[in-house]
């Protein structure tokens, strides 16, 4: 599991790469649809039944949560910030 704020850490290179627009916003959806995919894909239920499941589980959702908080920054432009339905909706699927 990520032990010392490494969701936070990946929060700032993912909003690194996002604010060079290093990739299309269908490829970054997608992206974020793979990750919200993630319990569905574990088994509703079975993430938590084995450590190696409810690490990913885990490590996925404070991910997300970090990513929401950044992008909730007024301080960022408005393409970033049009994320964040995507990011809420990914995050709702855990």
């Amino acid at each position: 599991p990520l032990l010392f704020n490494e969701d936070d850490r990946l929060t700032v290179a993912v909003l690194s790469a996002l604010k060079r627009e290093l990739m299309p916003r269908a490829a970054v959806e997608r992206w974020l649809n793979t990750l919200a995919d993630l319990p569905a894909a574990l088994g509703h239920g079975e993430q938590f039944s084995d450590p190696a499941r409810h690490s990913r589980y885990l490590n996925t959702k404070n991910l997300l949560r970090s990513l929401l908080v950044r992008l909730l920054d007024d301080d960022l432009p408005d393409t970033l910030r049009a994320l964040v339905p995507d990011v809420r909706a990914a995050l709702q699927r855990f």
